[in-house]
């Protein structure tokens, strides 16, 4: 019965170890920044504009599924298995903004006026 119980516990620290996905966030400060001009700066503020409103609609739907899996694993304890812990979203949300003020810093010292 112990040795059960002892592989079941094994097992589920395992799995539940490898619940949610790893953040990927991008890099503030990118090499060849500062030979950027104000039109690519532009397109860029405009790409983190879109990727950050990406990330935040995942990570209500995540919010969501997270949620549902939680309550219905109170009777099973499947569930808990796919619920993801990680919070990458909101790792990549704040990388993504940092990047952006570092954008539009730039495009305040050369004077793009956007």
């Amino acid at each position: 019965m112990k040795k059960i119980m002892c592989t079941s516990l094994i097992v589920a620290i395992c799995l539940f170890g490898c619940t949610g996905t790893d953040a990927n966030p991008v890099v503030a400060h990118q090499p060849g920044d500062i030979y950027k001009n104000c039109a690519s700066l532009r397109m860029e503020t405009e790409m983190l504009d879109k990727q950050i409103v990406i990330r935040k609609e995942i990570k209500k739907a995540k919010g969501l599924s997270n949620l549902i899996k939680l309550v219905s694993s109170y009777s099973l304890i499947v569930p808990w298995l796919f619920v993801d812990l990680k919070n990458a979203e909101q790792i990549e949300i704040e990388a993504l903004q940092k990047r952006k003020n570092v954008v539009l810093a730039l495009a305040a010292e050369k004077n793009c006026g956007f």
